[in-house]
């Protein structure tokens, strides 16, 4: 049987654009092309595989069921192009050409930008693509090679995956020296937090919070422990943030004292495939990553 999709194999970066831009308009205008070509190439694509591949509306559009499978195997099909054209490009250089990263966003902050300045200059040729991802992203962009490997607080628990523990950690209640002074009445204030986040059991933050009887009369309800920290250091309330992340600005905040324990114990782990163990560059980053959180213990 004729294999259709493969004559428009070349349309799989157009689908992917479209499916990242969530709009005909948007992708064309982000790839430089026109939006009939654009549309057109889709169409091709759909009529290839026999089904529609995205929801259209004026809103946008969005991807089908079939459109989702697809969509894994072009992200994965892009990063295995990449990385056999480096290896073709520098045959003798094992420590060069792309290398997609997946982290959360609150390690940005601490974490990533002297490792990446380090490697820069240790591994010039090695050029690290580095990403945030959402905890609903994060087996599936080991799985579909979406990324090599990723930072994160979840134990990613495919059958190939390695999973290699950086540090530990938790979250503690802090406060702006510049807005409260220690013996307010904590009570009264808002507390700021991130309710998703997940300790090493799975349990969030909204449920321990709950259970404990810790909520305050008024929450802001966050997703993203920089946001957190950002509002706490105006004064808005009293921040639940992981000690490392608060500990960046220890000359700006101080422990609340009337919650003096810690709460959502949590691990963070870089995870990648064991196919990658042979990677150089995987294991240059996994190493850099280990050293940094070992310093900081």
């Amino acid at each position: 049987m004729k294999n259709k999709l493969l004559e428009h194999i070349e349309k799989l970066n157009l689908f992917v654009a479209v499916a990242n831009a969530g709009s005909f308009r948007a992708a064309a205008e982000r790839i430089r092309l026109s939006q009939p070509a654009l549309s057109q190439a889709i169409q091709g694509l759909e009529g290839a595989v026999g089904t529609p591949l995205f929801h259209r509306s004026k809103k946008g559009v969005k991807l089908t069921r079939a459109g989702e499978e697809l969509l894994k195997f072009s992200e994965r099909l892009i990063v295995e192009v990449a990385g056999i054209e480096q290896r073709i490009k520098f045959p003798d250089d094992p420590m060069s050409g792309v290398l997609n990263v997946g982290t959360f966003a609150s390690f940005l902050t601490y974490l990533w930008p002297p490792l990446l300045n380090e490697l820069s200059k240790e591994f010039p040729k090695i050029q690290i693509q580095l990403s945030t991802l959402k905890s609903s992203e994060i087996t599936a962009a080991l799985s579909t090679r979406k990324f090599h490997l990723i930072v994160s607080t979840e134990l990613v628990r495919l059958q190939d995956a390695v999973n290699v523990e950086l540090y530990r950690d938790s979250c503690g209640f802090f406060y702006s020296k510049k807005h409260f002074k220690t013996g307010s009445d904590w009570k009264t204030l808002p507390m700021i937090y991130v309710p998703q986040a997940l300790d090493s059991e799975g349990h969030s933050l909204e449920q321990i919070f709950w259970q404990k009887g810790l909520s305050g009369p008024r929450n802001y309800s966050l997703d993203s422990f920089e946001a957190v920290k950002a509002m706490a250091l105006e004064g808005l309330g009293v921040a639940v943030l992981p000690l490392r992340v608060a500990t960046r600005d220890l000359t700006r905040v101080q422990d609340r004292t009337p919650y003096g324990k810690t709460y959502a114990e949590h691990v963070v782990y870089c995870s990648y495939l064991s196919t990658d163990r042979n990677d150089p560059r995987s294991m240059v980053v996994v190493n850099g990553l280990k050293k940094r959180s070992d310093q900081k213990r």
